[in-house]
Protein backbone atom coordinates (compact mmCIF):
# COMPACT_ATOMS: atom_id res chain seq x y z
CA UNK A 1 0.00 0.00 0.00
CA UNK A 2 1.64 3.38 -0.97
CA UNK A 3 -1.20 6.25 -0.63
CA UNK A 4 -5.35 6.53 -0.92
CA UNK A 5 -6.57 9.53 -2.70
CA UNK A 6 -9.12 11.27 -1.22
CA UNK A 7 -11.49 10.32 -4.20
CA UNK A 8 -10.57 6.51 -2.93
CA UNK A 9 -8.18 6.09 -6.07
CA UNK A 10 -5.72 2.80 -4.17
CA UNK A 11 -2.11 2.82 -5.14
CA UNK A 12 0.18 -0.16 -4.37
CA UNK A 13 3.97 -0.33 -4.13
CA UNK A 14 3.97 -3.13 -7.04
CA UNK A 15 1.75 -0.61 -8.56
CA UNK A 16 -1.51 -1.42 -8.83
CA UNK A 17 -4.69 1.13 -9.10
CA UNK A 18 -7.60 0.20 -7.79
CA UNK A 19 -11.19 2.05 -6.90
CA UNK A 20 -13.35 0.24 -3.74
CA UNK A 21 -17.43 0.03 -4.06
CA UNK A 22 -19.98 -1.46 -1.83
CA UNK A 23 -22.54 -3.02 -3.82
CA UNK A 24 -26.47 -3.09 -2.55
CA UNK A 25 -27.52 -6.27 -4.09
CA UNK A 26 -30.82 -7.45 -4.98
CA UNK A 27 -33.25 -10.34 -4.08
CA UNK A 28 -33.21 -11.93 -8.01
CA UNK A 29 -35.03 -15.12 -6.48
CA UNK A 30 -38.52 -13.33 -6.63
CA UNK A 31 -38.74 -12.46 -10.59
CA UNK A 32 -40.09 -14.03 -12.68
CA UNK A 33 -38.25 -16.27 -15.14
CA UNK A 34 -38.73 -13.60 -18.21
CA UNK A 35 -37.04 -10.77 -15.75
CA UNK A 36 -34.71 -13.70 -13.91
CA UNK A 37 -33.22 -14.26 -17.64
CA UNK A 38 -33.06 -10.73 -18.68
CA UNK A 39 -31.29 -10.27 -15.46
CA UNK A 40 -28.62 -12.45 -16.00
CA UNK A 41 -28.00 -11.69 -19.82
CA UNK A 42 -27.16 -8.33 -18.62
CA UNK A 43 -24.91 -9.61 -16.55
CA UNK A 44 -23.43 -11.19 -18.89
CA UNK A 45 -23.20 -7.99 -21.17
CA UNK A 46 -21.57 -6.48 -18.36
CA UNK A 47 -18.92 -8.65 -17.95
CA UNK A 48 -17.82 -9.46 -21.54
CA UNK A 49 -17.57 -5.59 -21.88
CA UNK A 50 -14.88 -5.61 -19.45
CA UNK A 51 -11.21 -4.75 -20.29
CA UNK A 52 -8.98 -7.36 -20.72
CA UNK A 53 -6.53 -7.63 -17.51
CA UNK A 54 -8.63 -6.08 -15.16
CA UNK A 55 -9.38 -7.55 -11.52
CA UNK A 56 -12.52 -7.63 -9.62
CA UNK A 57 -12.26 -8.97 -6.63
CA UNK A 58 -15.46 -9.50 -4.62
CA UNK A 59 -15.73 -9.65 -1.11
CA UNK A 60 -19.28 -10.97 1.01
CA UNK A 61 -18.42 -10.09 5.22
CA UNK A 62 -20.62 -12.54 7.14
CA UNK A 63 -21.34 -11.11 11.06
CA UNK A 64 -24.02 -11.81 13.62
CA UNK A 65 -24.87 -9.12 16.09
CA UNK A 66 -26.80 -8.84 19.07
CA UNK A 67 -29.95 -6.61 19.06
CA UNK A 68 -30.07 -3.42 21.23
CA UNK A 69 -33.89 -3.42 22.65
CA UNK A 70 -35.00 -1.37 25.40
CA UNK A 71 -38.21 -0.39 26.60
CA UNK A 72 -40.04 1.77 28.59
CA UNK A 73 -43.02 1.54 29.80
CA UNK A 74 -45.75 3.73 31.38
CA UNK A 75 -48.58 1.23 31.90
CA UNK A 76 -49.31 0.18 35.80
CA UNK A 77 -50.92 -2.93 34.11
CA UNK A 78 -48.59 -5.97 35.44
CA UNK A 79 -49.60 -7.43 32.69
CA UNK A 80 -48.89 -5.58 29.37
CA UNK A 81 -45.37 -4.96 31.72
CA UNK A 82 -44.58 -8.47 31.89
CA UNK A 83 -45.66 -8.58 28.05
CA UNK A 84 -43.09 -5.95 27.32
CA UNK A 85 -40.06 -7.43 29.26
CA UNK A 86 -40.41 -10.55 28.03
CA UNK A 87 -40.71 -9.20 24.13
CA UNK A 88 -37.69 -6.94 24.92
CA UNK A 89 -35.69 -10.06 26.85
CA UNK A 90 -36.29 -12.22 23.91
CA UNK A 91 -35.28 -9.63 21.18
CA UNK A 92 -32.02 -9.42 23.31
CA UNK A 93 -31.34 -13.11 22.98
CA UNK A 94 -31.78 -12.60 19.43
CA UNK A 95 -29.25 -11.92 16.69
CA UNK A 96 -29.34 -10.70 13.05
CA UNK A 97 -27.59 -11.61 10.75
CA UNK A 98 -25.45 -8.52 8.66
CA UNK A 99 -23.76 -8.96 5.33
CA UNK A 100 -21.75 -6.35 3.90
CA UNK A 101 -21.20 -6.61 -0.14
CA UNK A 102 -17.59 -4.85 -1.39
CA UNK A 103 -16.00 -4.88 -4.80
CA UNK A 104 -12.40 -4.00 -5.57
CA UNK A 105 -11.37 -3.14 -9.06
CA UNK A 106 -7.86 -2.87 -10.11
CA UNK A 107 -5.20 -2.67 -12.92
CA UNK A 108 -1.63 -3.73 -12.57
CA UNK A 109 0.66 -0.75 -13.90
CA UNK A 110 4.59 -0.07 -14.26
CA UNK A 111 5.06 2.32 -11.07
CA UNK A 112 8.21 4.26 -13.40
CA UNK A 113 5.49 5.13 -15.87
CA UNK A 114 3.13 8.04 -15.23
CA UNK A 115 1.58 8.00 -18.96
CA UNK A 116 1.00 4.61 -18.28
CA UNK A 117 -0.58 5.14 -14.95
CA UNK A 118 -2.86 7.78 -15.91
CA UNK A 119 -4.13 5.65 -18.80
CA UNK A 120 -4.93 2.69 -16.07
CA UNK A 121 -6.33 5.36 -13.69
CA UNK A 122 -8.81 6.21 -16.56
CA UNK A 123 -9.48 2.42 -17.39
CA UNK A 124 -10.65 2.34 -14.18
CA UNK A 125 -13.24 4.89 -14.19
CA UNK A 126 -14.63 3.85 -17.41
CA UNK A 127 -15.25 0.34 -15.62
CA UNK A 128 -16.74 2.18 -12.84
CA UNK A 129 -19.47 3.98 -15.17
CA UNK A 130 -19.76 0.81 -17.35
CA UNK A 131 -20.67 -1.51 -14.04
CA UNK A 132 -23.15 1.53 -13.31
CA UNK A 133 -24.30 1.74 -16.76
CA UNK A 134 -26.07 -2.17 -16.24
CA UNK A 135 -25.89 -3.06 -12.73
CA UNK A 136 -27.77 0.33 -11.16
CA UNK A 137 -30.97 -0.46 -13.69
CA UNK A 138 -31.21 -3.73 -12.35
CA UNK A 139 -31.39 -2.21 -9.12
CA UNK A 140 -27.78 -2.92 -7.75
CA UNK A 141 -26.38 0.19 -6.29
CA UNK A 142 -22.64 0.67 -6.62
CA UNK A 143 -21.04 3.46 -4.48
CA UNK A 144 -17.59 4.16 -4.23
CA UNK A 145 -15.96 4.25 -1.46
CA UNK A 146 -13.80 7.54 -0.55
CA UNK A 147 -9.73 8.00 1.26
CA UNK A 148 -11.34 7.29 4.80
CA UNK A 149 -14.04 4.18 4.22
CA UNK A 150 -11.03 2.35 2.15
CA UNK A 151 -7.98 3.65 4.82
CA UNK A 152 -10.58 2.26 7.64
CA UNK A 153 -11.44 -0.96 5.87
CA UNK A 154 -7.75 -1.89 5.93
CA UNK A 155 -7.54 -0.93 9.77
CA UNK A 156 -10.29 -3.15 10.64
CA UNK A 157 -8.78 -5.97 8.63
CA UNK A 158 -5.53 -5.69 10.34
CA UNK A 159 -6.66 -4.63 13.68
CA UNK A 160 -8.95 -6.33 14.66
CA UNK A 161 -9.68 -6.10 18.17
CA UNK A 162 -7.37 -2.13 18.37
CA UNK A 163 -10.09 -0.56 15.88
CA UNK A 164 -13.09 -1.89 17.84
CA UNK A 165 -11.43 0.80 20.47
CA UNK A 166 -9.90 3.14 17.68
CA UNK A 167 -11.66 6.20 15.44
CA UNK A 168 -10.73 7.23 12.64
CA UNK A 169 -8.81 10.08 13.66
CA UNK A 170 -7.00 8.37 16.25
CA UNK A 171 -5.17 6.57 13.49
CA UNK A 172 -4.36 9.78 10.89
CA UNK A 173 -4.03 12.82 12.23
CA UNK A 174 -3.99 15.48 10.19
CA UNK A 175 -1.30 17.64 11.49
CA UNK A 176 2.69 16.98 11.22
CA UNK A 177 3.53 16.85 14.51
CA UNK A 178 1.72 13.65 15.62
CA UNK A 179 3.06 11.18 12.64
CA UNK A 180 6.90 10.25 12.51
CA UNK A 181 8.59 12.00 9.52
CA UNK A 182 9.39 8.37 7.67
CA UNK A 183 6.32 6.34 8.61
CA UNK A 184 4.71 4.92 5.40
CA UNK A 185 1.08 4.38 5.06
CA UNK A 186 1.43 0.89 5.24
CA UNK A 187 3.12 0.81 8.83
CA UNK A 188 -0.14 3.30 9.79
CA UNK A 189 -2.79 0.68 9.09
CA UNK A 190 -1.11 -2.13 10.62
CA UNK A 191 -0.73 -1.39 14.23
CA UNK A 192 0.51 -4.56 15.33
CA UNK A 193 3.03 -7.22 14.36
CA UNK A 194 1.47 -10.77 12.87
CA UNK A 195 2.52 -14.20 13.77
CA UNK A 196 2.90 -16.50 11.09
CA UNK A 197 1.97 -20.37 12.03
CA UNK A 198 2.10 -23.69 10.13
CA UNK A 199 -1.82 -23.57 10.72
CA UNK A 200 -2.54 -20.21 11.02
CA UNK A 201 -1.99 -16.23 11.53
CA UNK A 202 -2.21 -14.75 14.69
CA UNK A 203 -2.87 -10.98 14.66
CA UNK A 204 -4.16 -8.51 17.51
CA UNK A 205 -5.75 -11.62 19.19
CA UNK A 206 -6.98 -13.15 16.39
CA UNK A 207 -5.88 -16.44 14.93
CA UNK A 208 -6.89 -16.48 11.31
CA UNK A 209 -7.22 -19.43 9.18
CA UNK A 210 -8.44 -19.94 4.98
CA UNK A 211 -10.21 -22.57 3.17
CA UNK A 212 -10.09 -22.23 -0.62
CA UNK A 213 -11.99 -24.10 -3.74
CA UNK A 214 -10.06 -26.90 -5.24
CA UNK A 215 -12.19 -27.73 -7.20
CA UNK A 216 -14.82 -26.22 -9.15
CA UNK A 217 -18.53 -26.88 -8.77
CA UNK A 218 -20.58 -29.38 -11.13
CA UNK A 219 -23.26 -27.20 -11.48
CA UNK A 220 -24.53 -23.76 -11.24
CA UNK A 221 -27.80 -21.97 -10.74
CA UNK A 222 -29.57 -18.78 -9.28
CA UNK A 223 -29.15 -18.19 -5.75
CA UNK A 224 -26.49 -20.80 -5.12
CA UNK A 225 -24.33 -18.76 -3.13
CA UNK A 226 -27.48 -18.02 -0.95
CA UNK A 227 -26.75 -21.98 0.54
CA UNK A 228 -23.26 -21.39 0.09
CA UNK A 229 -23.81 -18.70 2.22
CA UNK A 230 -25.94 -19.87 5.14
CA UNK A 231 -23.40 -22.46 5.56
CA UNK A 232 -20.95 -20.32 6.50
CA UNK A 233 -19.99 -19.95 10.38
CA UNK A 234 -19.85 -16.11 12.30
CA UNK A 235 -16.93 -13.93 11.68
CA UNK A 236 -16.40 -15.22 8.32
CA UNK A 237 -15.87 -13.54 4.84
CA UNK A 238 -15.63 -14.98 1.19
CA UNK A 239 -13.61 -13.38 -1.81
CA UNK A 240 -14.81 -14.08 -5.52
CA UNK A 241 -11.42 -13.20 -7.56
CA UNK A 242 -12.22 -12.70 -10.99
CA UNK A 243 -9.90 -11.69 -13.92
CA UNK A 244 -10.57 -11.44 -17.34
CA UNK A 245 -7.07 -12.33 -19.08
CA UNK A 246 -5.95 -11.29 -23.13
CA UNK A 247 -9.05 -14.01 -24.84
CA UNK A 248 -6.12 -14.20 -27.60
CA UNK A 249 -3.80 -15.87 -25.64
CA UNK A 250 -5.75 -17.40 -23.10
CA UNK A 251 -7.83 -19.41 -26.04
CA UNK A 252 -3.96 -20.11 -27.22
CA UNK A 253 -3.05 -21.45 -24.06
CA UNK A 254 -5.76 -23.69 -23.52
CA UNK A 255 -5.50 -24.94 -27.63
CA UNK A 256 -2.07 -25.82 -26.60
CA UNK A 257 -3.51 -28.03 -23.38
CA UNK A 258 -5.92 -29.76 -25.10
CA UNK A 259 -2.95 -30.70 -28.11
CA UNK A 260 -1.24 -31.82 -24.92
CA UNK A 261 -3.37 -34.04 -23.86
CA UNK A 262 -4.08 -35.36 -27.57
CA UNK A 263 -0.29 -36.19 -27.27
CA UNK A 264 -0.46 -37.67 -24.03
CA UNK A 265 -3.20 -40.03 -25.01
CA UNK A 266 -1.72 -41.51 -28.14
CA UNK A 267 1.66 -41.91 -26.88
CA UNK A 268 1.44 -44.46 -24.31
CA UNK A 269 1.04 -47.92 -24.64
CA UNK A 270 -1.88 -48.01 -23.41
CA UNK A 271 -5.07 -45.77 -23.98
CA UNK A 272 -5.38 -43.19 -21.75
CA UNK A 273 -8.70 -42.25 -21.11
CA UNK A 274 -8.32 -39.46 -17.89
CA UNK A 275 -6.01 -37.72 -20.78
CA UNK A 276 -8.47 -38.15 -23.61
CA UNK A 277 -11.56 -36.65 -21.86
CA UNK A 278 -9.49 -33.95 -20.42
CA UNK A 279 -8.48 -32.97 -24.02
CA UNK A 280 -12.60 -33.09 -24.93
CA UNK A 281 -13.35 -30.99 -22.08
CA UNK A 282 -10.52 -28.38 -23.19
CA UNK A 283 -12.43 -28.44 -26.96
CA UNK A 284 -15.95 -28.42 -25.85
CA UNK A 285 -14.70 -25.35 -23.48
CA UNK A 286 -13.48 -23.38 -26.52
CA UNK A 287 -16.36 -24.16 -28.47
CA UNK A 288 -19.05 -23.20 -26.19
CA UNK A 289 -17.06 -19.45 -25.61
CA UNK A 290 -16.90 -19.25 -29.59
CA UNK A 291 -20.60 -20.28 -30.11
CA UNK A 292 -22.60 -18.67 -27.49
CA UNK A 293 -20.25 -15.24 -27.58
CA UNK A 294 -19.05 -15.72 -24.28
CA UNK A 295 -15.61 -14.65 -22.57
CA UNK A 296 -13.15 -16.49 -20.53
CA UNK A 297 -12.38 -15.29 -17.31
CA UNK A 298 -9.85 -16.60 -14.13
CA UNK A 299 -11.42 -17.27 -10.82
CA UNK A 300 -11.00 -17.68 -7.35
CA UNK A 301 -12.96 -18.28 -4.31
CA UNK A 302 -11.50 -18.14 -0.53
CA UNK A 303 -13.08 -18.04 2.99
CA UNK A 304 -11.59 -16.48 5.50
CA UNK A 305 -12.04 -17.36 9.13
CA UNK A 306 -11.44 -15.83 12.84
CA UNK A 307 -11.48 -16.38 16.08
CA UNK A 308 -9.74 -15.72 19.78
CA UNK A 309 -9.84 -19.07 20.45
CA UNK A 310 -7.78 -21.40 18.06
CA UNK A 311 -10.06 -24.59 19.17
CA UNK A 312 -13.05 -22.45 18.49
CA UNK A 313 -11.64 -21.75 14.85
CA UNK A 314 -10.88 -25.32 13.64
CA UNK A 315 -14.56 -25.82 14.27
CA UNK A 316 -15.60 -22.94 12.00
CA UNK A 317 -12.80 -24.24 9.77
CA UNK A 318 -14.85 -27.57 9.38
CA UNK A 319 -18.06 -25.23 8.92
CA UNK A 320 -16.51 -23.71 6.09
CA UNK A 321 -15.29 -26.92 4.04
CA UNK A 322 -18.75 -28.63 4.34
CA UNK A 323 -20.10 -25.17 2.93
CA UNK A 324 -18.22 -25.74 -0.23
CA UNK A 325 -20.51 -28.73 -0.88
CA UNK A 326 -23.64 -25.86 -0.97
CA UNK A 327 -21.52 -24.64 -3.77
CA UNK A 328 -22.74 -26.65 -6.39
CA UNK A 329 -20.91 -29.42 -5.19
CA UNK A 330 -17.25 -27.42 -4.96
CA UNK A 331 -14.87 -28.73 -3.12
CA UNK A 332 -12.70 -26.63 -0.47
CA UNK A 333 -9.57 -27.28 0.70
CA UNK A 334 -7.45 -26.51 3.99
CA UNK A 335 -4.84 -24.44 2.10
CA UNK A 336 -2.91 -24.41 5.75
CA UNK A 337 0.72 -23.47 3.69
CA UNK A 338 -1.00 -20.32 2.07
CA UNK A 339 -2.40 -19.28 4.70
CA UNK A 340 -1.03 -16.01 4.73
CA UNK A 341 -1.05 -15.14 1.20
CA UNK A 342 -4.56 -16.25 1.42
CA UNK A 343 -5.27 -13.55 4.03
CA UNK A 344 -3.14 -10.84 1.99
CA UNK A 345 -5.54 -11.79 -0.81
CA UNK A 346 -8.78 -10.37 0.83
CA UNK A 347 -7.52 -6.72 1.15
CA UNK A 348 -7.70 -4.36 -1.81
CA UNK A 349 -5.25 -4.64 -4.55
CA UNK A 350 -4.25 -7.65 -3.57
CA UNK A 351 -6.73 -10.61 -4.79
CA UNK A 352 -4.25 -11.81 -7.45
CA UNK A 353 -2.17 -13.49 -4.17
CA UNK A 354 -4.73 -16.79 -4.23
CA UNK A 355 -2.61 -19.24 -6.06
CA UNK A 356 -5.13 -21.49 -6.75
CA UNK A 357 -7.41 -20.53 -10.08
CA UNK A 358 -9.54 -21.77 -12.71
CA UNK A 359 -11.48 -20.89 -16.17
CA UNK A 360 -14.55 -20.08 -16.07
CA UNK A 361 -17.03 -18.87 -18.77
CA UNK A 362 -19.28 -15.85 -18.99
CA UNK A 363 -22.58 -17.92 -18.20
CA UNK A 364 -21.30 -19.86 -15.10
CA UNK A 365 -19.88 -16.78 -13.79
CA UNK A 366 -22.82 -14.68 -13.58
CA UNK A 367 -24.23 -17.30 -11.29
CA UNK A 368 -21.78 -17.19 -8.89
CA UNK A 369 -21.50 -13.34 -8.23
CA UNK A 370 -22.71 -13.09 -4.71
CA UNK A 371 -25.35 -10.26 -5.60
CA UNK A 372 -27.92 -12.17 -4.18
CA UNK A 373 -29.33 -9.90 -1.11
CA UNK A 374 -32.93 -10.76 1.10
CA UNK A 375 -35.77 -8.45 0.33
CA UNK A 376 -36.10 -5.36 2.26
CA UNK A 377 -39.37 -4.86 1.97
CA UNK A 378 -41.15 -1.91 0.10
CA UNK A 379 -40.13 1.44 0.62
Amino acid sequence: LMTVEPDGLTVGVSGALGFAFRIAGIDYLLFDEDRKTSFFRTLSRCFNQLPEEMTLSFLRRKSKERITASAFVKSQDELSRGMIDSKVTALKNQRVVRSGLFLFVSLETDPKSKRVSLEKENALRDAELLLKRFLEPLGIKVERMMRREVLWEYVTKLNPSLSRLLQYEDVFHEGPIETPRFETLRSRVLLNSPRVEDESIYLDGFYHEAVNLRLLPGEVWEGMTKAFEASLPDDSEWVLRIEKPDQEKESSRMRLKANLAHANSFLKVSQDHAAQEKARQYERFLEEAASEGESIFEISISVLLKDESGEELKKKRDEALKAFSKLGGAVGVWDHFEHDLLFLSHLPLQAKMNPIRFPVLTNSLTRLLPLLSEWRGPE
